[in-house]
């Protein structure tokens, strides 16, 4: 069976979740406050795989094979027009 996609990638990658043990390779340093003079440096982490990393294209390629292995057995639902909508 040949399985046809299309949506919007940039948004597919911010609906995967890193798993917490891995979510310290994706921190990045933000500063606290702009205005005042004695601005905190704060550490922070993505918790969603981001567009633009080497690995997000392999880690999307890779939910998107988990879920049509899972729902291999299960056929299309509704009409051609509810299937284009997906």
């Amino acid at each position: 069976m040949t399985v046809a996609l299309v949506g919007d990638i940039e948004k597919a990658f911010m609906n995967i979740e890193v798993d917490p043990s891995d979510r310290n390779s994706l921190r990045f340093l933000w500063l606290d406050d702009l205005i005042k003079d004695n601005t905190e440096i704060i550490m922070l982490a993505f918790n969603r795989v981001c567009f633009g990393v080497n690995s997000s294209p392999y880690l999307l390629n890779a939910v998107l094979r988990h879920h049509l292995s899972t729902f291999e057995d299960v056929g299309p639902v509704g009409n051609g027009k509810q299937m284009m909508r997906l």
